[in-house]
């Protein structure tokens, strides 16, 4: 629909001398970015790569929109940046209001140049988690949530709807010839969405890992189990690409399982021992 709200952001120099503009237009599920960008020497910078954030989620990793390529002073480009690679990191499109200019200086990152359409916040945390172990990213980010997803008790109205949801499920699902494990009705996903827009779902799938497992195999196994237990599966012969539920994830065979199990105080991962 309407039209698209082309905004223009300015980029402030912090380091490198470089600055510039970023023209952005939300389109559909998308982002548009166009930039144009100088800087005052032509002696070599470090790799520098333009990317996108969010004052909404600070502690989201940044998307890459683009890898800089000064011609002499000035550098321009035009990208579409896709509704993967954005709920990738855990964004849409819309949260986007903050761009960046950065590089990688003995392993930790450096902000050349910044610029907000919206609040004026720290970038350093997200900027951070480019560049720090996915291990470490996954275990601050599971802390965050895990602090956001144990809910008050009171919340059980939320509890209910979802295992409204989840029954509803049932129906509109595909049901799966695979069965990974036992006590689950499996279902098969062939598009890397959580299936219930929930916190803890997206915190599992939303990472590469399970990006290039589903890459691979095209094929995300759902289980949805008695009050509340739902479970995912993915087959790999890599490492447990579900590092954000960590040693929750267990191995049944060809596939990586994780229960995840929803109560009246929260959202949990649960471990599914395999069968003796």
């Amino acid at each position: 629909g309407g039209a698209c709200i082309l905004q223009t952001v300015i980029l402030r120099t912090m380091n490198y001398s470089v600055g510039g503009v970023v023209d952005y237009a939300v389109l559909g599920d998308s982002l548009k970015v166009s930039y144009n960008l100088n800087r005052k020497s032509e002696k070599p910078n470090p790799i520098l790569k333009l990317v996108l954030m969010s004052s909404q989620r600070p502690f989201n990793t940044p998307v890459i929109a683009d890898t800089i390529e000064f011609d002499r002073l000035d550098a321009s480009a035009d990208k579409l940046i896709g509704i993967q690679e954005l709920s990738l990191k855990g964004y849409n499109a819309s949260d986007i209001d903050t761009f960046a200019v950065v590089s990688k200086d003995n392993g930790t990152a450096v902000v050349a140049a910044v610029g907000f359409s919206g609040l004026l916040w720290d970038v350093s945390q997200g900027v951070n988690n480019m560049f720090a172990s996915p291990r470490d990213f996954a275990l601050v980010r599971g802390e965050l949530l895990l602090k956001k997803i144990k809910r008050p008790v009171e919340d059980s109205e939320a509890f209910k709807r979802t295992i409204e949801e989840l029954e509803a499920l049932k129906s509109a699902l595909n049901p799966s010839l695979t069965f990974p494990c036992p006590n689950y009705v499996w279902y098969d996903l062939t598009q890397l969405r959580a299936p219930l827009e929930v916190s803890s779902y997206k915190h599992l799938l939303y990472v590469p890992e399970v990006y290039e497992a589903f890459t691979e195999e095209k094929i995300l196994l759902f289980g949805i189990g008695e009050e509340g237990r739902s479970a995912f599966a993915l087959r790999t012969t890599g490492a447990n690409p579900f590092v954000n539920a960590d040693d929750c994830a267990v191995k049944h065979g060809d596939y990586w399982v994780v229960g995840v199990c929803f109560a009246p105080d929260g959202q949990y991962f649960e471990k599914i021992p395999p069968k003796e």
